[in-house]
C-alpha cells in the first residue's frame, strides 16, 4: 500500500512539475521514503521532514549504509584498481550502524587511561583513538556519536531539549 499511496499522492494529487520544489513531511516513514524518491526522479528539489533526531539517524544510518554496499557490491574492480595505488582495508561497518551518546564515548576513552574534559569538543588524536577502541569492542568502524557537548557547538546545531550542556546533533 505505501507504493501506491506516494505514487497516487505525488503522481495524480500534487503533478509537481520538473524543477519545483517538494516538501515531504515523515520523511523517514513508508510513503515519505518514495514520495522523495519519486520527486527526486522527476526533477524535483526535495526538502523532507522528519519527527525526531532518532529518525533522521536512521535516515542518514540507511543512506551509508547503502551507499557502503552499493561501492563493496558495484564497484569492486574500480576498488581494485585505487587499492592498488593506495592500500587500503575494506571498512568495517554493521547492517544498523552503531549509535553511542557522547558521553558512552567519553567513558570509554576514560576507561582505556584519557584523562578528557567530557564538556570539550574532541581533538583528531583523541577521536582516532575512540575509533580504534569502537573497532575493537564492536567491531565497526562507522558509527554514530551523538549529544556532543554545547562547547563543541557548530553555528547550525541547537541544544539538546532535555539538557542544554549537549547538542541535538551527531
Amino acid at each position: 500500500m505505501p507504493g501506491i499511496t506516494a505514487y497516487v499522492g505525488f503522481n495524480e494529487i500534487g503533478a509537481p512539475k520538473k524543477g519545483e520544489y517538494v516538501f515531504v513531511s515523515a520523511a523517514s516513514g513508508a510513503i515519505g521514503q518514495i514520495v522523495g524518491q519519486l520527486a527526486k526522479l522527476a526533477g524535483c528539489y526535495v526538502v523532507g521532514s522528519a519527527g525526531s533526531k532518532e529518525k533522521v539517524m536512521g535516515i542518514v544510518d540507511r543512506l551509508f549504509v547503502m551507499i557502503f554496499d552499493y561501492l563493496n557490491e558495484n564497484c569492486k574492480e574500480e576498488l581494485e584498481v585505487v587499492q592498488r595505488q593506495y592500500p587500503f582495508e575494506t571498512l568495517k561497518y554493521l547492517r544498523n550502524t552503531l549509535r553511542l551518546r557522547y558521553e558512552e564515548g567519553i567513558q570509554m576513552l576514560k576507561e582505556a587511561g584519557a584523562e578528557i574534559d567530557p564538556y570539550k569538543k574532541l581533538n583528531t588524536v583523541v577521536e582516532r583513538k575512540l575509533g580504534q577502541l569502537i573497532l575493537e569492542k564492536y567491531g565497526t568502524e562507522f558509527y554514530m556519536l551523538h549529544r556532543c557537548p554545547l562547547a563543541a557547538r557548530s553555528f547550525y546545531t541547537m541544544p539538546c531539549y532535555d539538557d542544554i550542556k549537549y547538542l541535538g546533533c551527531f
